[in-house]
């Protein structure tokens, strides 16, 4: 089953690859890692086809794609009321909303109806008002703001023959907004309601719309963005201090840059890229420094609020080195949060007939479809007095069941359920593609590394121990 979604090539000097399609369950990872603040301290990882997995230090539970729509495709989520019950969810498959915690979902009508968005961006201070864009082939596309948590919506009035790329709202003033598009960039001073044009980077480099990215807004000057001019050989990041007014280059890649986070000061800075090109600054942006040999390769970096650790997340069927990690001195030092998908021990819980547990009956963290989990039942069953409590909490309790190194049930798995508050038991040993209590049929193989990217990973690999730059490798 696939959905879909933006194809890419993967090149490596005169070689192309086509980028494979995202199949539910195939070799998932996280691409955006969110703190909302209606859940206390858990965090929500949004993964690019097997949908959301939430957690609070060891407990993690997984809402799958599905839920929404068959492989619906997982952009953004976003709590947009006072607890954890009602969000907004981006998808494949246009917008949703749910009012029961991601029990059961509706598309959200009006002038979104039939748009394909790009993601959802609500104000800090006030989470019932969210701005997104659209990416609809073949229609005008806009930004849109809702301030009722999604209920109806206003378009600011661009009307872009082209899609949305990337919208950011500064950290310290989320009245401030860039947005950079097919026909080029604004920046808006009212939280979106309005927007003016701005250059895409300094003049005298000339980006072309389809170059221009958005990477960073500081988090205590809320007139500084960073952005990247991505071309081949090279990308070039730029800084602008007046709102997007103007840019000016501060430094150049062999590489696309992948991710980019300030710590809570705006001293401490570091930048990821997609291979081999990590850099680090300790003066606020001014000066880099090429990061050593050690870090990880990461796909996303979060502050997290509360405490000011680094977050990242890598690829397991990518050399990555687990699914989540965390760093408390930024980025020196790291630890798993979560190393396997399928370290996950519950499926969501809601109740029989809710949607999501009909659409995710079945289905295995971190496994393609087809493979088989080993389910036992925590909590009380579907329908009875307690069942609302569970549907309610944002976590199933994590020792409710057998201990991780219990082993397999010893049930039939037949019977195994696969209803609300199941649990997932991990065997002793898991790598990238297994465990968790999950098989994969003989000759299911989308758990490991597609073989025509060995080469490329040989290749980054050794040029990374050696210290030399790598070869012009990037997606386009």
């Amino acid at each position: 089953m696939f959905h879909a979604g933006p194809q890419g090539l993967l090149v490596a000097g005169a070689l192309a690859l086509p980028a494979l399609a995202a199949a539910h369950g195939g070799t998932p990872r996280v691409v955006q890692i969110s703190f909302p603040a209606q859940l206390g301290g858990a965090y929500w990882a949004i993964t690019d086809n097997q949908g959301l997995y939430a957690g609070e230090g060891a407990n993690v539970r997984w809402l799958c794609e599905d839920s929404v729509a068959a492989n619906a495709g997982f952009l953004q989520a976003v709590p947009v009321g006072d607890d954890d019950r009602t969000w907004l969810v981006a998808t494949n498959f246009g917008l949703h909303r749910t009012d029961d915690g991601g029990c059961n979902f509706t598309p959200v009508a009006g002038p979104l109806e039939g748009h394909l968005p790009v993601g959802l961006w609500a104000d800090p201070a006030n989470p019932r008002e969210v701005l997104t864009a659209t990416q609809t082939p073949g229609r005008p596309n806009d930004v849109f703001r809702t301030e009722d948590g999604g209920r109806t919506w206003t378009s600011a009035g661009l009307a872009v023959e082209g899609i949305f790329h990337d919208v950011l709202r500064a950290p310290t003033d989320p009245a401030m907004v860039w947005v950079s598009h097919a026909r080029g960039a604004a920046r808006s001073t009212d939280g979106g309601r309005t927007f003016e044009a701005m250059p895409l980077g300094p003049a005298e480099l000339g980006a072309a719309p389809e170059e221009f990215r958005l990477l960073s807004g500081h988090p205590s000057r809320a007139d500084e963005l960073w952005a990247t001019i991505e071309r081949f050989p090279d990308s070039t990041v730029v800084r602008s201090q007046d709102g997007g007014r103007t840019f000016i280059p501060m430094l150049t890649l062999a590489d696309t840059p992948g991710g980019f986070a300030f710590d809570r000061t705006g001293q401490r800075a570091l930048l990821i890229s997609r291979f081999d090109e990590f850099r680090r600054s300790e003066d606020g942006g001014q000066t880099w420094a090429r990061v050593p040999e050690s870090l990880p390769l990461l796909g996303c970096l979060t502050v997290e609020p509360a405490t000011g650790d680094l977050w990242g997340c890598s690829n397991v069927f990518f050399m990555g080195p687990w699914v989540l990690g965390r760093s408390s001195d930024f980025g020196e030092t790291w630890s798993p949060v979560l190393s396997r998908f399928t370290d996950v021990r519950a499926q969501w819980g809601c109740g029989a007939e809710a949607q999501s547990t009909l659409a995710c009956e079945g289905l295995c963290p971190g496994q393609a479809a087809g493979a088989v989990c080993d389910l036992a039942d925590l909590g009380p069953p579907p329908g009875s007095e307690d069942a609302e409590r569970y549907d309610l909490s944002l976590l199933t309790p994590f020792d409710a069941g057998p201990s991780p190194d219990a082993g397999p049930s010893t049930g039939d798995a037949a019977g195994a359920s696969t209803g609300p508050d199941a649990l997932v038991t991990p065997p002793a040993a898991t790598d990238g593609g297994s465990g968790g209590g999950c098989t994969v049929p003989r000759d299911a193989t989308a758990s490991k590394t597609p073989w025509v990217f060995w080469p490329l990973l040989v290749t980054a690999t050794l040029r990374r121990r050696r210290g030399t730059p790598p070869e012009r490798i990037r997606r386009v």
